[in-house]
């Protein structure tokens, strides 16, 4: 399982941000913004939960995305589906 760390970094990439783009978007400062985010990402600082929620609206993803837990719980799975459906147009049937 990823953790909190690994999952900022992919999304980060993902979206095509350097740390330090992601780290100003966020609102620190630009001497340090890349340092912060790569705390996070290698796990020296754990975000609080108002920049979890923050690295969430930055990152355009739901703060579920970055939770440690969100595969263990059939709730975030049911999220993540659904954002793809609205995404892809991605459509999950029952098979009997």
């Amino acid at each position: 399982m990823f953790k909190i760390g690994q999952r900022i970094r992919y999304i980060r990439k993902m979206r095509g941000y350097t740390q330090k783009q992601l780290g100003e978007l966020m609102g620190f400062p630009s001497s340090n913004a890349d340092v912060r985010i790569a705390q996070y990402e290698k796990g020296t600082r754990v975000p609080s939960e108002d920049s979890l929620l923050k690295l969430a609206l930055v990152l355009n993803v739901s703060p579920f995305a970055l939770n440690q837990n969100f595969t263990a719980n059939p709730f975030y799975i049911l999220h993540i589906l659904i954002a793809l459906d609205d995404r892809v147009k991605l459509r999950v049937t029952r098979k009997e």
